[in-house]
């Protein structure tokens, strides 16, 4: 993609959601985009939805920190997705093609490679696989504080298991209703 070129992505591309983000995966660039999504709040002006919306832009800043500092450490940047830093998606569109990019925030989005592979939870397989333990001490140690919710890729091959989903610290947020079906 150039700087010209728009990043429009597509609910059929979409390969995961959590709480707080959906990731894409763009088979032609053999990249993922992790974008955040939008809470409207039910009820306009609450502090809670004020709160977490504050901490959902902090936790989308502290990722995209955490993979610059695991793609700068000698011991971690072959145990991370190629990171591209945070981008812009134009629009998101349904299998009709029409737009649901209200449920996104749009300027919220890292781009990294696309690793293929099975995916676990870290915390439900290193206890197993004590090479997985010593690496979260590498992230550890390198800023990377927040790795209860990583998953691995490839977990049972040492020299290409990558991790994804980290962060230098954790965030808290309120519990709330989402206004809308994710």
């Amino acid at each position: 993609m150039t700087n010209n070129e728009q990043l429009v992505l597509h609910l059929a591309e979409r390969r995961d959601r959590g709480a707080h983000a959906h990731i894409f995966h763009v088979v032609a660039t053999n990249r993922a985009y992790k974008l955040f999504l939008s809470v409207r709040p039910i009820r306009p002006g609450s502090s809670i939805a004020e709160q977490n919306e504050e901490a959902r832009r902090k936790m989308f800043e502290d990722e995209c920190i955490a993979y610059e500092l695991a793609s700068g450490s000698a011991d971690l940047v072959r145990h991370v997705p190629q990171f591209f830093g945070a981008t812009v998606v134009s629009d998101v569109l349904n299998d009709s093609r029409s737009s649901v990019a209200d449920e996104y925030v749009l300027d919220r989005c890292y781009c990294m490679q696309w690793v293929e592979g099975p995916v676990a939870k870290l915390y439900a397989k290193k206890g197993a696989l004590p090479y997985l333990e010593a690496l979260e001490r590498k992230f550890q140690d390198a800023g990377i504080k927040y790795t209860r919710d990583a998953s691995v890729i490839n977990s049972h091959d040492e020299q290409n298991v990558v991790i994804i989903d980290f962060g230098t610290q954790k965030f808290e947020l309120e519990h709330e209703e989402l206004p809308f079906q994710y």
